[in-house]
């Protein structure tokens, strides 16, 4: 109960305005790409945006955040059973701490909801439509996956690891054709990395976390300094989870078959 109180008067105290200041321009620009999403193709193919629908948004978001968080803490568990993952403290909530961990979500957001509409709401769907789900999957994961080694790594098994998690979260998206699952799994992937068990997201370790901690060992199982996303137990989770839904979507009926076969 102390604690909780101790929480409440350092939310009550919190520069307020200083956090709207700072997190009014991820909104704006979330909102925008949405938005700009939305016309683009409404004027383009004449069609209802189905793929931002709300409808079941709930759902999509809970199981996304869940599976979002489920899956990197695996691996970091991994890595702690080895000795690998080691927790230095616990961040005491401070004013600055509580703002810039504010911050930090609704940025995640922004990165979240613009990766997801860019690659799977316009890469991934414009080449399923001709060529067929498997090689648009292929295609744009690759794209994704190697695409953020421009976060600093030079490393061909990085590329690899992003690639896998990317057909986990193409796969969440062809099992509902809904962009707001991919986008809560996102979401939910970086904040667990980065704000709860502070290890570095695709290399960026700036990140405000709940856990100060350290990677220390086998980069196989660390990812050194990329982060626990470059790791053989993120490749393994990550692809079988994303089996797991393309199995799903076989049953679902929502493999798309490329032009020549259809």
């Amino acid at each position: 109960m102390h604690s909780l109180s101790s929480l409440f008067r350092l939310v009550q105290v919190t520069p307020i305005i200083t956090i709207i200041r700072y997190i009014t321009i991820p909104v704006i620009i979330t909102s925008f790409i949405i938005a700009l999403y939305i016309l683009i193709y409404r004027y383009y193919e004449r069609r209802k945006i189905t793929e931002l629908s709300t409808h079941n948004f709930g759902k999509y978001l809970l199981f996304g955040l869940l599976l979002g968080f489920l899956l990197p803490s695996l691996s970091i568990f991994v890595a702690y059973l080895r000795g690998e993952y080691i927790i230095l403290s616990i961040s005491n909530l401070t004013n600055i701490f509580l703002r810039d961990f504010t911050i930090s979500i609704f940025f995640g957001i922004l990165t979240a909801v613009f990766e997801e509409v860019v690659f799977r709401g316009v890469v991934f769907r414009l080449i399923e439509e001709k060529l067929g789900s498997y090689i648009a999957m292929i295609i744009s994961c690759v794209i994704f996956g190697f695409l953020h080694l421009q976060n600093g790594s030079d490393s061909f098994f990085v590329g690899i690891t992003v690639s896998v998690i990317s057909v986990l979260v193409t796969a969440a998206y062809m099992y509902t054709r809904n962009l707001w699952f991919p986008i809560a799994i996102h979401f939910a992937w970086n904040f667990t990395e980065g704000n709860i068990f502070g290890t570095p997201v695709s290399g960026d370790a700036s990140f405000p976390s709940i856990i100060v901690s350290k990677l220390e060992g086998s980069q196989w199982f660390t990812g050194g300094a990329w982060g626990i996303e470059a790791t053989v137990q993120t490749v393994i989770f990550s692809l079988v989870a994303g089996i797991i839904l393309l199995v799903l979507c076989h049953k679902k009926g929502e493999i798309v078959q490329p032009y020549w076969i259809k």
